[in-house]
């Protein structure tokens, strides 16, 4: 069961990805010890996980294989998924739509509306420092 409230305009998704030869395809940022969630920070290009098609930059991680993300450090979540065997699954919340492509755009490190990504994580509770580069 997952903890925590989440708004009826959130998207919750269950999500099973099957490794491929090259793994699942997808790397994510934060845990407890950065005191922010577990989300997905980058998608390999024709990786598993963007070949299925449903997860995406930004998506916070709840469950991984069933194991609760709340509290759970960095290391202990890539290891939980290393060693699952050849299918994770995974348990996310989804950004609200009008962000989640601007979140793909910093993840890319593109210059766009920080500030808005910025507002969301802090209306959220969430404590994520995020640094910007221009080229």
């Amino acid at each position: 069961m997952l903890s925590g409230s989440h708004s009826d305009d959130e998207d919750i998704l269950h999500i099973e990805i099957h490794r491929d030869g090259t793994g699942f395809g997808f790397s994510i940022r934060g845990g407890a010890e950065y005191n922010a969630p577990l989300c997905v920070l980058r998608m390999a290009p024709e990786g598993a996980a963007e070949r299925d098609g449903r997860l995406r930059v930004g998506d916070e991680l709840l469950e991984i294989n069933g194991n609760s993300t709340e509290g759970m450090g960095h290391a202990d979540a890539i290891t939980i998924i290393k060693h699952g065997g050849d299918i994770v699954k995974l348990t996310v919340r989804r950004l609200p739509e009008s962000l989640s492509g601007r979140m793909s755009a910093v993840a890319r490190g593109d210059l766009v509306f920080v500030w808005e990504l910025v507002a969301w994580t802090e209306q959220c509770g969430v404590k994520t420092p995020l640094t910007c580069a221009s080229h």
